[in-house]
């Protein structure tokens, strides 16, 4: 067993499984490769962009210019068969503005792309060269929302990011204008750690998705059971196209942990948790999870009785009430996360506007108007720290039958509102780092401290 207070086991534990590793092996933050490689990725998108917009302009002027100068917001959206996740954000934007008796329409323009780099850099390069897309909404894909991040550092547009990777907005990523409305990694995994160190055991098995956001959610997990000095039995990441799940079973039966951290998407969750209950380990060692392993709609209806009891990381605390706001719209967004997203983007873009944010006289307003901004949307009340990242009221959750066998979410704990670290744009502050922490009982690994 490695104990979290064995800082060099533990930094080795963060990087098994993963080919990326969040801190090396002295306990410092691993920066080196994710800056060397966006140094080069910057120049190879910037050109491109700026190119495209020099080549674009001589028809968005007359075909894109907006005769009213009403302030429009852009979303990239990949051309796919099926339902995106963007078209669930999309969704969500149109119900608030609905809402408000107004014409959504006319307040957004959809750029389709292709599934190419050069497909997505000329539609960004129209939205930027429109005056009057005030906001872009970048695509849900990791690489992309990247791609749009770099490619936008000629644009003084509010860049929406809607990627929960903690390199975007509270990373090196970041800009003023960059922001996100919706929980990132830290903040959807991380409080948890805590509650299930108190309420459930000391001992922790991690497993999840072996993917960049099923990673980063075991990674912070585990720093918040450091900190409040848990231990972990072991840690398998499983590929998210994998039918079987013995071995990792086997392991958690040989580790004996007291709960099991469970970092699985809406699409892979059900084949887990199924075949976790077949087995008959749940008697023995409770799951718990982020909102995605037993989130509304999907999975949980998918799971029915197999998904109840499932104590999980919550943002959204009436997901059915939520999604009533979808009634006799033309479809019911698949992704009810990402419709949350979208409509408190919209409650953002309206409040800047409602401040004059985008007068002409008020360029570069909007950044420092939304510091200060407080929005009550899908997820309750939310603001921005100092890197524009959101803070969120937080719970801890479980899904119940209700009367007539309907699902109802039960709050379990309500948490204080959730805060990410600061993990390169500078914003909030730096935590200390573990080689120079100090060496006071009370003060943990990575403990927060003022700057």
């Amino acid at each position: 067993m490695v104990k979290f207070s064995d800082k060099k086991n533990h930094m080795k534990f963060l990087s098994s499984n993963y080919a990326s590793p969040l801190w090396n092996e002295t306990g410092s933050w691993n920066r080196s490769s994710s800056e060397k490689r966006t140094s080069g990725f910057s120049k190879k998108i910037f050109f491109p962009v700026l190119f495209a917009i020099i080549f674009v302009g001589t028809f968005t002027s007359c075909c894109l210019a907006n005769d009213t100068k009403v302030p429009m917001v852009g979303f990239l959206v990949p051309k796919q068969e099926g339902i995106s996740e963007e078209a669930s954000l999309i969704a969500g934007f149109e119900v608030f503005f609905k809402e408000k008796n107004l014409n959504p329409s006319i307040y957004f323009q959809k750029m389709e792309y292709s599934n190419t780099e050069e497909s997505l850099l000329e539609s960004l390069a129209v939205l930027i060269r429109n005056p009057d897309v005030k906001a872009i909404v970048a695509p849900t894909d990791l690489q992309r929302t990247e791609q749009v991040v770099l490619g936008a550092t000629v644009s003084e547009a509010l860049i929406f990011v809607t990627n929960p990777a903690v390199r975007f907005v509270a990373g090196e990523m970041c800009r003023p204008n960059i922001l996100r409305v919706s929980p990132n990694n830290y903040v959807s995994s991380q409080p948890l750690a805590k509650w299930a160190f108190l309420n459930l055991g000391h001992k922790v098995f991690i497993t999840g998705d072996n993917t960049f956001r099923g990673n980063e959610q075991g990674d912070f997990f585990a720093l918040g059971m450091e900190r409040v000095g848990g231990s972990f039995g072991d840690r398998w990441m499983i590929p998210a196209d994998s039918q079987t799940y013995d071995h990792v079973f086997q392991k958690i039966e040989q580790s004996k942990p007291d709960f099991v951290f469970a970092a699985f998407s809406e699409e892979t969750a059900p084949g887990f948790i199924k075949a976790y209950r077949s087995k008959g380990l749940d008697r023995k060692v409770p799951l718990v999870g982020p909102q995605s392993l037993t989130a509304y709609p999907e999975p949980i209806e998918k799971l029915g009785d197999v998904g109840l009891g499932i104590k999980t990381l919550c943002s959204i605390l009436n997901p059915q009430e939520f999604g009533k706001k979808f009634a006799g719209q033309p479809w019911y967004p698949a992704d009810l996360d990402m419709a949350a997203q979208g409509y408190d983007i919209a409650n953002v873009f309206f409040s800047c506007m409602r401040g004059g944010c985008f007068d002409d006289s008020s360029q570069g307003k909007a950044p420092s108007f939304i510091a200060n901004l407080t929005i009550d949307g899908a997820r309750g009340k939310i603001q921005f720290d100092g890197n524009r990242d959101a803070i969120i009221p937080m719970s801890v959750c479980h899904w119940e039958k209700g009367q007539g066998g309907s699902l109802t979410l039960v709050v379990d704990e309500r948490l204080e509102p959730c805060k990410s670290l600061d993990f390169g744009c500078g914003g909030v502050g730096f935590p200390d780092r573990p080689e120079v922490s100090s060496s006071e009982p009370s003060q943990g690994l990575w403990e927060e401290h003022p700057q």
